[in-house]
């Protein structure tokens, strides 16, 4: 079974597989049950260091992936969603970026940045220069710091 061969170290492929099947199958059957399996097992069978280690793989080239797979590893990797975020800002750190993609905008508005911030208090700074030196902004972006500057302030207040 896959999740013993998970546990023994052969993640990344082996959990690949599991999810994009189970992804394929919500999709395409419109039956979440598998992925409900997959997602469960993982989190209960799985080390969090090999959690980590996959989400950090597999999100090499999170631009890429559909929001169905961001969702997934988000729901993966919650005790440790600062992860996610750091990978946003790496990309918007990247000298060829200007402008923020569209999984970067899903991705900021689903990541708890709050959460975040109480986890490692140095990414909000760092987020929010990466933020800052894009060249490029449009209205879509311009109303997502906004909107992430309100909840960070009400979650400041409360």
């Amino acid at each position: 079974m896959w999740t013993q061969r998970l546990m023994k170290g052969v993640i990344f492929s082996d959990f690949q597989f599991a999810v994009e099947q189970a992804l394929y199958q919500q999709e395409i059957v419109k039956e979440d049950s598998f992925l409900s399996h997959v997602i469960n097992t993982a989190k209960s069978n799985i080390l969090p260091e090999r959690l980590i280690t996959f989400i950090q793989e597999y999100f090499v080239n999170f631009v890429t992936l559909s929001t169905a797979k961001i969702d997934v590893c988000i729901v993966l990797i919650k005790p440790d969603i600062h992860l996610i975020l750091e990978v946003v800002i790496h990309h918007l750190q990247d000298a060829n970026v200007n402008c923020l993609d569209k999984n970067s905008r899903y991705l900021l508005n689903k990541v708890d940045l709050a959460l975040c911030f109480r986890k490692k208090p140095e990414l909000r700074e760092v987020l929010f220069a990466a933020l800052q030196n894009l060249t490029e902004y449009d209205k879509e972006d311009i109303r997502l710091i906004l909107d992430l500057c309100k909840k960070l302030s009400q979650s400041a207040i409360n």
